[in-house]
């Protein structure tokens, strides 16, 4: 398959426990992508599996090695050396220099950058956030995470993760103390509360975060109680970010995120009735449209062409 100048670009999505990876055209298609369990040996090894992942991918789709490679990572990449500074949920990427080692093993122009950061960046180029000026984006998975879009510029902050919802403070739902949304909202937040108070009624099965979601629907009282308190908690985060940032949109991704769409409706009411009350009526929650490839699209607009100086 032929290439322009710029040819194709590789996206990469490492998340707490997926890695995905993909190959992009320049206008934002995914036009092949593989998902596998992230590999947390080593560092090393998960360099090795993405590679082997996009190498795989251009292979099937007869196509030249990619013209650069984006990465989008759940951590902090100190901008300076460009080495992973904090992975909370990637122990093995701590202290690593991950765009190098992928750029050296591939010798392929690569840039990484915190996954909410990449991920606002590619719902605004051709997801929900494609025809608006000011956006945030919020991933509910494994943790919670996000990044922002102001008046069409991607806004990465001073050490590149501007967004980082999940590390805001709201009240604990059993004591009232400051707790970090996360720790309420996210995939293992919802499962292990739930668990926790269904051994109070003598009930020691585990449930997944998506086995409380499918048990609130069917009536389960303690399941109820656990997404009720997550959805008023997460109203309260994205009320206080929209009195912040003003945007138009915010936009929901991630397993989590996306089962949370059952229960705009209230997440809206709530951001009305608490945010700012002209931003509040201004701005509208969304799903993203993306479905898995949000952070795949995003990882590629890192080294899209018309993005060379976005970092």
């Amino acid at each position: 398959m032929g290439c322009s100048k710029y040819g194709f670009l590789g996206g990469v999505d490492i998340g707490g426990t997926k890695t995905r990876v993909g190959v992009v055209s320049l206008s934002g298609e995914v036009l092949i992508s593989r998902t596998e369990p992230v590999v947390r040996q080593s560092a090393s090894d998960l360099v090795r599996q993405v590679i082997v992942m996009l190498r795989d991918c251009e292979k099937e789709l007869g196509c030249d090695p990619v013209s650069g490679i984006g990465v989008a990572v759940p951590a902090v990449v100190d901008r300076c050396t460009r080495v992973v500074e904090f992975a909370p949920n990637l122990a093995c990427l701590n202290g690593y220099p991950l765009e190098h080692a992928i750029a050296h093993e591939t010798k392929t122009r690569t840039v990484t950058a915190f996954d909410g950061f990449a991920s606002a960046l590619g719902e605004s180029w051709c997801g929900s956030g494609r025809f608006v000026q000011n956006m945030a984006f919020i991933i509910v998975g494994t943790g919670v995470g996000g990044g922002m879009v102001l008046n069409g510029k991607g806004i990465p902050g001073a050490d590149g993760i501007a967004g980082c919802i999940g590390w805001t403070l709201v009240p604990d739902p059993d004591t009232g103390s400051p707790i970090h949304l996360e720790s309420v909202c996210s995939g293992p937040g919802i499962a292990g509360r739930a668990n926790r108070l269904k051994e109070k009624v003598a009930d020691k099965t585990l449930w997944t975060a998506k086995e409380v979601f499918e048990a609130a629907k069917s009536g389960h009282e303690v399941a109820r109680q656990v997404i009720d308190d997550a959805v008023h908690v997460f109203g309260m985060g994205i009320a206080n970010l929209v009195s912040v940032i003003n945007p138009e949109v915010v936009v929901l991704g991630g397993g989590v995120g996306l089962s949370l769409g059952s229960y705009i409706g209230a997440l809206s009411g709530y951001v009305s009735e608490h945010a700012q009350p002209v931003a509040g009526r201004t701005v509208r929650i969304r799903l993203s449209s993306l479905g898995d490839d949000f952070g795949v699209i995003g990882a590629a607009r890192l080294v899209h062409p018309d993005c060379m100086t976005i970092l």
